[in-house]
């Protein structure tokens, strides 16, 4: 539902209610009552004729002023939209890109079951993945406050999710005496959790980053 179009027509529908019964209501004043105001019948004629002819001209040279406005603000927004394009396109690009990468990583790092050994330098990848995104943050603003805040969540989720790792030294099973060095989720449902919400929040960048390609085809005519 278009409500733009809704209160155009309330607005519509008040300005034609107030421009008869103004008349109405000033015809009562003058006419009725001990203390009547008015002149004769043709002086009231005359006058409600040039009270019409003058709101009618206003209204309508109000309404062409009104829709050339509109049409200078649509045109204005369409011209700023192509122009701005690019760089919104690129830093969206730029921040799924990251965070797919960031994604994949933490899908596979300890396997399916969350409990294989780690022997890669977990806290370095994640932290160059907060790295490159918050690099890329300040790019992401220029898009619109939707992208800001999921993307921002993202962020947020990435160092959330270091906290159910830890860096430790385990004995190796098969011999006693050697110690592997590796890094082991603590919190299989927390990290899951985490991965899912990183998944939905990757979701609804690329859905903002398809409405933007669209809207950009539209009015290119692509």
């Amino acid at each position: 539902m278009n409500y733009k179009i809704i209160w155009w027509f309330v607005g519509i529908i008040i300005t034609i209610a107030i421009m008869i019964l103004f008349p109405i209501l000033t015809n009562n004043l003058m006419f009725v009552g001990d203390y009547k105001v008015a002149g004769d019948d043709k002086t009231w004629i005359g006058y409600l004729g040039s009270f019409w002819g003058a709101i009618i001209g206003g209204v309508i040279s109000g309404i062409i002023t009104l829709i050339g406005v509109q049409i200078t603000i649509s045109n204005q927004d369409r011209k700023e939209f192509i122009n701005q394009y690019p760089h919104r396109k690129i830093a969206l690009d730029n921040y799924l890109t990251s965070s797919n990468n960031a994604k994949s990583y933490l899908y596979e790092a300890f396997g399916d079951k969350r409990i294989l050994l780690n022997q890669g330098h977990f806290y370095g990848r994640i932290d160059k993945f907060i790295s490159d995104l918050e690099n890329n943050l300040m790019e992401v603003v220029k898009v619109d406050s939707e992208s800001y805040k999921f993307a921002k969540s993202l962020l947020e989720e990435l160092g959330r999710i270091k906290s159910y790792v830890r860096h430790d030294f385990l004995e190796d099973e098969g011999d006693s005496d050697l110690e592997l060095e590796g890094y082991f989720v603590t919190d299989k449902p927390g990290y899951n959790e985490s991965l899912e919400r990183i998944k939905k929040l990757i979701g609804e960048l690329e859905n903002i980053n398809n409405k933007l390609d669209n809207k950009f085809n539209k009015m290119t005519g692509n």
